[in-house]
């Protein structure tokens, strides 16, 4: 497996996973977390000495990724290419997306041994954005329970130029594109054990045991919907009532009172009828914000 070298954009200072649950309304930029984080580099595509305990996603160079801090992206479902993949996605109404996550625990085995290299309790989280937006993100989330720093994780962007919405196809399987026992060629299988929750906003997995060492790393990959609601067109204001035409005649003793031309009660009626239905209509304007950050 060969995955094409990108670049991604680094934030100054990235919103934390719970950020999600309090949408903040600005530009989305994608990065990654924590980015002040120890790093790793390759001297070469085959000397990747790795780090002296667990930590996942840090090398900048590695041979088969690039930079691992950038480790989630998307692109269009329909290309089928294993290259492709974007920080950032223009999305349409009706679309699906396909999201990657690379995996690679960075711990080096020939140095600290098999056991300690070893990430237990490994897990993976991924959060879509919740409010319908024009701009918004998603956000994954690697962890261990003996990793340093426990978590790591990094966004994707979507874009539209109407707002929209995001979840899961729960239609199509979360795969796992790894080698079995470190070996051997890729294969790619459903993986096991995922829960989608959260009115399909939500997919956790749990992997267990993780070992150190490149041949170790894996790809998972899940599809999302996009949905662009129809927006409701503006209110009908009410029609006012119509006033009665007057009549004034005049006589030999000066002009006569004003008076109201009645026809019948039918249409006297209806003139109270209509000031009721006008007086009692009330229109509602929602809008929703979510998910954006500076």
């Amino acid at each position: 497996m060969h995955i094409k070298l990108r670049s991604k954009a680094l934030l100054a200072s990235l919103l934390t996973i719970v950020a999600l649950a309090g949408a903040p309304t600005a530009t989305v930029f994608a990065g990654y977390a924590p980015s002040g984080r120890a790093t790793f580099t390759c001297n070469t595509p085959t000397d990747c000495p790795g780090a002296n305990y667990v930590v996942f996603n840090s090398f900048t160079n590695a041979p088969n990724y690039g930079d691992e801090r950038a480790f989630f992206d998307g692109k269009d479902a329909g290309d089928t290419s294993a290259n492709g993949y974007l920080d950032k996605v223009t999305v349409h109404d009706g679309q699906r997306l396909t999201l990657r996550v690379y995996i690679h625990n960075n711990a080096n085995p020939g140095a600290i041994g098999v056991a300690a290299a070893t990430a237990h309790n490994t897990s993976l989280q991924v959060l879509l954005p919740l409010q319908q937006l024009n701009n918004s993100f998603a956000a994954a989330t690697v962890r261990a329970d003996n990793a340093n720093p426990v978590a790591v994780s990094d966004t994707v962007d979507f874009t539209a130029a109407t707002p929209f919405t995001v979840d899961f196809d729960t239609t199509q399987p979360v795969q796992i594109t790894y080698r079995p026992n470190g070996t051997g060629s890729f294969v790619t299988r459903t993986l096991p054990g995922t829960s989608i929750v959260n009115a399909n906003h939500v997919l956790n997995a749990n992997f267990g045991d993780w070992n150190g060492c490149f041949n170790f790393s894996a790809l998972v990959t899940m599809t999302v919907l996009v949905h662009m609601p129809s927006t409701p067109p503006p209110p009908t204001p009410p029609t006012p009532p119509v006033t009665p035409p007057t009549t004034t005649t005049t006589n030999s003793k000066g002009p006569a009172p004003t008076q109201l031309v009645n026809t019948g009660p039918g249409e006297v009626a209806g003139i109270f009828a209509a000031t009721t239905v006008a007086g009692g209509l009330s229109y509602r304007w929602m809008l929703s914000r979510r998910l954006s950050r500076q």
